[in-house]
């Protein structure tokens, strides 16, 4: 047997061809034929493949991809008036889509590639954080001590230590591994919207609340939320997040009734929390709370060993993605990524070897090829005015903060000393009259 295939399909006669299709190539496929059913189904058995038609319930459907977080393979089978919505599914984790009517032998290459991708995403979730230093040992050995527990744990290190990676790593060694990962970012939520994404809403709560919506905490039920940059949540929504952890129950904005939920929290930062709590940022019985057990990731600089076998990990990485077959560093390549200081961490050296493996013609990267610590040169660096110069230094230093934090806008703003508001209304105007390649994610 190739693999176990859930489909989710009302219609019997639509299961039994794709039933009969794939049985001949030596798959397994089980029907569910309703939204209840398969929420019910992914909670208590393991599929190697998720084949959705989305006429299941559209609304449904994207909450519980929301839920799956990626991590089982899944296909949606959409009309050609839903290709919108399929693009919604595939930015949540769907592998891909395929519109109707389609080639048997289509559908078939799809799920090849489908199963196969998952497998080597099996392969490759551990690689991340191996290390043979004494400070990666001790992240290992701390993972999976807490690992097996229902402790809170707070991951704290700087931008691109890999906080997230760290606390996937904790979620796939627990007692809830099979049952949801909600990842939310709390930097990146505009501190009105927070309370909605956190605990969801009723509709008409409030201008804009058009229809119910699940909040993370929901999603995440019987499973385990991830809150990073968790230093950034308002005072009122650090009350409810405090209320939650010590009652297991939230209520969504505009509704009268608790609701029971059964959730793991993890959290992370790059702050000093303890230090936001002298300060009256940060409230102390939340911080205590969260912090039942504490990771802290040190800097690149300080893994010693780690920095080689990083790097020769995103050559690979890079190489894959490019189509290249650059075999590794001179000498005088590798003796600079050892003694850089890498202030964006494994973040910044993932972009700046996949940079040189881009830029490198032979066989080997050579030093000059790295372009760290450097910013592009403009095009208009000749003008000495001073607004022009002073342009040129504050869009180098947002597009430098850009790759540092791997154009994620509040790390960069952070790094930047600004609030993100601010950051996208620079972007906006550098990106017309200076073209910030740094920008293109937006």
């Amino acid at each position: 047997m190739k693999g176990k295939i859930l489909i989710a399909e009302s219609n019997t006669k639509s299961f039994e061809a794709l039933d009969h299709l794939l049985r001949r190539k030596d798959f397994q496929c089980h029907q569910i034929k309703s939204i209840r059913g398969l929420n019910k189904h992914l909670e208590s058995e393991k599929s190697d493949l998720l084949i959705v038609n989305s006429n299941l319930g559209k609304d449904e459907l994207l909450d519980i991809y929301k839920k799956m977080g990626g991590r089982i393979s899944s296909i949606a089978i959409v009309d050609s008036w839903q290709t919108s919505e399929a693009v919604k599914v595939t930015k949540l984790g769907a592998f891909d889509y395929i519109t109707r009517p389609f080639q048997p032998e289509e559908l078939l290459s799809m799920v090849e590639e489908a199963l196969l991708e998952g497998k080597n995403e099996k392969k490759k979730v551990r690689k991340e954080v191996v290390g043979q230093s004494p400070a990666a040992l001790l992240i290992q050995k701390h993972i999976k001590l807490v690992a097996p527990t229902e402790m809170s744990v707070i991951i704290q290190g700087e931008t691109g230590t890999g906080k997230e990676f760290v606390a996937q790593e904790i979620f796939h060694k627990s007692r809830r591994g099979r049952r949801p990962f909600i990842a939310l970012d709390c930097g990146a939520i505009p501190k009105e919207l927070a309370g909605s994404e956190l605990f969801g809403h009723k509709k008409g709560s409030f201008t804009g609340a058009i229809n119910d919506k699940k909040g993370s905490f929901e999603l995440a039920d019987g499973g385990t939320i991830f809150l990073d940059e968790i230093g950034n949540l308002s005072y009122q929504n650090q009350v409810r997040l405090l209320r939650v952890l010590q009652e297991q129950q939230i209520k969504p904005i505009g509704d009268t009734k608790y609701k029971k939920v059964n959730v793991r929290v993890l959290a992370a930062t790059n702050d000093d929390l303890w230090q936001m709590v002298q300060e009256g940022a940060f409230r102390e019985d939340l911080y205590h709370r969260l912090n039942e057990f504490k990771i802290e990731l040190p800097s690149l600089s300080e893994r010693g060993v780690d920095i080689e076998m990083f790097a020769k990990h995103f050559l690979q990485k890079a190489n894959m993605a490019l189509d290249k077959e650059v075999r590794g560093f001179d000498k005088e390549s590798m003796a600079l990524l050892n003694s850089y200081d890498w202030p964006g961490n494994l973040r910044e050296m993932k972009n700046v070897v996949k940079r040189a493996c881009l830029m490198t013609e032979g066989r080997v990267i050579k030093a000059n090829a790295l372009r760290i610590g450097t910013s592009p040169v403009d095009a208009n660096s000749n003008s000495l005015k001073l607004k022009d110069v002073v342009a040129r230094a504050e869009r180098e230093a947002i597009e430098k903060a850009l790759e540092l934090s791997a154009s994620n806008k509040s790390e960069a703003a952070r790094l930047l000393g600004i609030d993100r508001k601010t950051l996208y209304n620079k972007i906006e105007t550098y990106n017309s009259y200076f073209p910030l390649c740094s920008a293109k994610s937006l």
